[in-house]
């Protein structure tokens, strides 16, 4: 039995091995080795339990060892955080750890114990070298793997666009889109879809690329996964995107996001909350919380599908269930408000509480309706008022 455990072993280390070297090789085409001693790596982590309610979640102090690096984008940011995803309709906990690439200008979450190994990379028929990196599970996880590169200092846009397109063509992959920017991400100038398959062993690879600028310089990113592995790398291309921030100015990639904030990503809705809050946790395969375990301060959010009829009913049966809590003093702070925004409904109410010798609090919720899917967010009553309008107004349904 242990014989052939690890020669099972081998054969999916071998198999892991060479899907990356199918992501290098067919992306970039040839590679230099690692350079000096440049190499970024995600920061320790630690495993904690992520199937608690809010009640039970770690109410300790806050990561002392945030990662500085060498710019704002990385100030104040914990070094790991648990961040709620979901895949395949259900809610799950992933620990994420910061990773900080100050010589690539970003720091951003990357699953806990991903490695990022530098890359030297040759552009367009001049030549020319740029600087990358190569971020992925190591053995584990290759299928799922992300690259980052950055063109040469003085490349112009018009170079770029022939950088991207030559990368693109060496991919061998079918792009999936027929416009500049199909997938309409307002931090790209141009982006693709991309289905390549792989010959040995036989898989089908997605890839997502972006041609992206930030001041005078240009990066092509790539975030690819294999077979099975789509739907998780899904999660884990939205945290990494969304939690990217330029460490020159601290501004996120997305324009959409606020510096000092963390987009959650569902299955078309989203919301920001601050990016100190560290610690989150899953309730039922459709509702869970986010937290920053060193106050306490807490938002549950919750989903599913619904018709607006379903909606009002739920609302007020809401609102009657709270204010008849025995064991509290409760009444109305806000009375219920009904609100259209770009096509969603809105509804918002919050309610005083006074339970014994408690602080008084105030208990906030909105419910946002699209014509098909309720997404409701609450607090427990110590989480400030503009942190809450803050996230209340960073929601969206869409990506």
């Amino acid at each position: 039995m242990g014989g052939s455990g690890n020669t099972a072993r081998g054969r999916r280390r071998a198999w892991a091995v060479g899907i990356l070297a199918l992501l290098l090789l067919t992306a970039c085409g040839p590679m230099g080795g690692p350079t000096g001693d440049s190499e970024g790596r995600a920061g320790p982590g630690s495993e904690t339990a992520s199937g608690t309610s809010p009640s039970e979640a770690p109410s300790g102090s806050a990561p002392s060892d945030s990662v500085p690096g060498t710019g704002v984008g990385a100030a104040a940011r914990p070094a790991t955080i648990q961040f709620p995803t979901e895949v395949e309709g259900e809610l799950d906990v992933r620990t994420y750890d910061l990773l900080t690439l100050s010589d690539l200008s970003f720091s951003a979450y990357v699953p806990h114990g991903w490695n990022a190994a530098p890359l030297m990379q040759t552009f367009g028929s001049s030549g020319a070298a740029g600087g990358g990196v190569l971020i992925s599970g190591g053995d584990d996880k290759p299928i799922q793997a992300i690259q980052v590169m950055m063109l040469p200092a003085g490349t112009g846009e018009k170079e770029a666009r022939a950088a991207y397109d030559d990368l693109l063509r060496r991919s061998g992959g079918r792009d999936l889109g027929s416009e500049d920017n199909p997938k309409g991400d307002p931090w790209a100038l141009r982006s693709a879809v991309v289905n390549i398959r792989q010959p040995s062993p036989p898989a089908w690879e997605f890839s997502s690329f972006y041609l992206v600028p930030h001041g005078d310089r240009y990066f092509i990113l790539r975030l690819g996964s294999t077979g099975e592995a789509a739907d998780g790398m899904a999660a884990i291309t939205s945290v990494f995107l969304h939690s990217w921030r330029w460490t020159d100015d601290g501004a996120p990639l997305d324009p959409r996001d606020h510096a000092g904030m963390r987009r959650l990503q569902g299955v078309g809705w989203s919301f920001e909350y601050p990016d100190s809050w560290d610690a989150a946790g899953v309730e039922d395969s459709q509702s869970g919380y986010v937290q920053e375990s060193a106050s306490g301060q807490t938002v549950n959010f919750s989903f599913k599908t619904a018709t607006a009829r379903e909606v009002e009913v739920y609302v007020n049966a809401e609102i009657r269930r709270k204010l008849g809590v025995s064991e509290c003093d409760q009444s109305m702070a806000s009375e219920l408000s009904k609100q259209e925004r770009d096509g969603v409904t809105v509804y918002r109410y919050a309610i005083r509480s006074h339970c014994g010798d408690m602080a008084d609090g105030v208990l906030h919720n909105a419910v946002f309706f699209d014509g098909r899917t309720m997404v409701e967010l609450r607090d427990g009553g110590n989480v400030p008022d503009s942190i809450f309008e803050d996230i209340v107004a960073s929601f969206r349904f869409g990506w």
